[in-house]
């Protein structure tokens, strides 16, 4: 009976033992003397790959770089990507399979905020360092976490931003607003009725698409009866490009100010396929130069190398600019590399300036927000311009 027992207590402790290490994931889970394996979610499929699977693109450039003179230390970054199709159920399982299948070091992803905001509680809970892809929620830095850091826009900057550059256009006196109220938009919408709120505007209509919308002519007559002088998009690309169609065919050409979801604004050109429908579109973007510039030139080529057939996009940029982040981080945590001395490496990151920001980044341990710049682009006569960087209002 004895030996049964001790059999049995055996048992149950290698049974504990086991599910440890998926359960209980170490600070140096994920390393091995010559790799750190760093793992990457969002869409990768579906209308809203150009979120994820662009943006992981362009990050890897800057991975695949540093295990070119040498990776970090000696050791090699080693990236794993999963799907989340840009869905809350997709966010789990994707989150789930990295931290407990792939038993990745740290996460670099979260695309789409939908999808990001379901993953959190799982990343969190096991104290992953995690830095967002694109994802723009303030829900998921806000309140800070230890382990969770953003250098792309957060939501409550774009909508402020949005109504501020709004008024800064003479002779503006309505605004309206179309909105996708789902976790992405109203993130968005939010801070900007605040701000509007504040400033004692009072929006001429608001009018709700839905991400899959195929008709905004409904949208489209109410807003044009109301007279606005301009309309402030909260909406992914494909139901900006609907309405911006259905206004065409109405004769309404407002001023669009949108956000950094249809910042691919050739994208978004073609995808509308009308010339001239979005002359004098403005956007915000959280990189300082359109895609064309000169600038980028070496980075175009370096995505042509390694992704062949691929056209350079912003969202690559953005997946450019966190990966300089992440390497700074895993730098500055030294040689003996922990999660936790990673945490400590980008809570002391200050005035970081990466290639393509609009501003440094910095970081403390009371706000993990690290960008606060805001860029705008405009399309003219088929060209992106560049009108400047401003920074959100304190007023």
């Amino acid at each position: 009976m004895k030996r049964c027992k001790l059999a049995i207590l055996s048992f149950s402790a290698l049974l504990f033992f086991l599910m440890s290490g998926s359960l209980f994931a170490g600070s140096t889970t994920g390393l091995t003397e010559d790799t750190i394996k760093i793992g990457m979610f969002g869409a990768m499929t579906g209308p809203q790959y150009i979120y994820g699977k662009l943006a992981m693109n362009g990050a890897e450039l800057i991975y695949r770089r540093s295990n070119e003179k040498g990776g970090i230390y000696g050791r090699k970054i080693v990236v794993v990507r999963e799907d989340d199709m840009c869905k809350p159920e997709g966010g789990i399982g994707a989150a789930k399979k990295l931290i407990h299948d792939h038993k990745v070091f740290m996460i670099h992803g979260g695309a789409c905020s939908n999808a990001a905001i379901a993953a959190s509680e799982e990343i969190k809970k096991f104290k992953v360092p995690w830095l967002l892809l694109d994802a723009t929620s303030d829900r998921i830095t806000d309140p800070t976490h230890p382990y969770v850091f953003r250098c792309t826009l957060a939501a409550k900057f774009e909508g402020a931003s949005q109504v501020d550059f709004a008024l800064s256009i003479p002779d503006v006196k309505r605004i309206a607003i179309v909105v996708q109220r789902d976790a992405w938009g109203m993130s968005k919408y939010t801070p900007m009725k605040a701000r509007m709120k504040k400033l004692n505007i009072t929006p001429v209509a608001e009018e709700e698409m839905t991400v899959d919308a195929n008709d905004a002519t409904a949208q489209v007559l109410k807003i044009m009866n109301a007279k606005a002088d301009v309309v402030i998009m909260e909406t992914y690309p494909k139901p900006t490009a609907v309405f911006v169609r259905d206004a065409v065919k109405y004769g309404f050409k407002p001023i669009f100010i949108a956000q950094t979801g249809v910042v691919d604004l050739l994208s978004l050109r073609d995808t509308i396929g009308i010339e001239g429908a979005i002359d004098d579109f403005y956007t915000i973007s959280q990189t300082k130069y359109g895609i064309m510039d000169p600038a980028l030139k070496s980075y175009r080529e370096l995505l042509e190398k390694y992704y062949p057939g691929d056209r350079f996009s912003i969202f690559n940029v953005l997946g450019i600019n966190g990966a300089m982040v992440a390497v700074e981080a895993l730098k500055k945590a030294g040689p003996n590399l922990t999660r936790e001395k990673v945490r400590d490496a980008m809570e002391s990151i200050k005035d970081f300036k990466v290639d393509f920001a609009p501003g440094p980044i910095t970081f403390s341990p009371e706000d993990h927000n690290g960008l606060r710049a805001v860029n705008w682009l405009v399309l003219r006569k088929g060209k992106v311009v560049n009108i400047g960087t401003k920074y959100p209002s304190k007023k």
